[in-house]
């Protein structure tokens, strides 16, 4: 009877050990700014954003480029008759109507690879100082990011927007 309450204590506290690590691991994951240069922009008739800053429903206020399209034909069809993309070097942040003010990147926990580069979840501070009818494209370095998704509206997980 001894030997199983000593089993039991000892089962507890393992249990705790891992579930203790587990929790550690997942608050010291840390937001890392990475640099990005100003690659150029693409205007076009209508608006990405309203007068007051807000994203027009159907657009989102920044994604990114992470290789060639299977098809050119998309709605960033401009961006691909107008720019060289160097798809194994870079990676491609477009933003519609905002600047980019500084971007940066956490991989998740259980992270998975695509074609060798993790798969990241990103974050954008943007500015309200572009055109609303602009795309302005910006280059990092090859990795696998993106916004969460359904969550890249005015301050939400993904992106900030700041006035200047």
């Amino acid at each position: 009877m001894l030997r199983r309450k000593k089993l039991w204590i000892i089962l507890t506290i393992l249990i705790i050990i891992c579930i203790s690590v587990f929790v550690m691991a997942h608050i010291n994951q840390r937001w890392v700014e990475i640099p990005f240069d100003y690659f150029g922009c693409l205007s076009k008739d209508t608006d990405y954003r309203s007068p007051d800053g807000k994203p027009i429903e159907t657009t989102l206020c920044w994604y990114s480029l992470s290789e060639k399209p299977y098809s050119e034909r998309g709605p960033d069809k401009e961006m691909y008759k107008q720019f060289e993309f160097d798809f194994d070097n870079y990676t491609y942040i477009v933003c519609q109507g905002y600047k980019l003010k500084s971007f940066k990147y956490r991989q998740p926990l259980f992270g998975e690879k695509r074609k060798g580069y993790a798969f990241c979840e990103g974050f954008a501070e943007l500015t309200l100082d572009g055109l609303p009818n602009t795309a302005y494209i910006y280059r990092i370095p090859k990795m696998w990011v993106e916004p969460k998704w359904n969550s890249n509206t005015i301050e939400s997980d993904s992106m900030i927007v700041t006035k200047k």
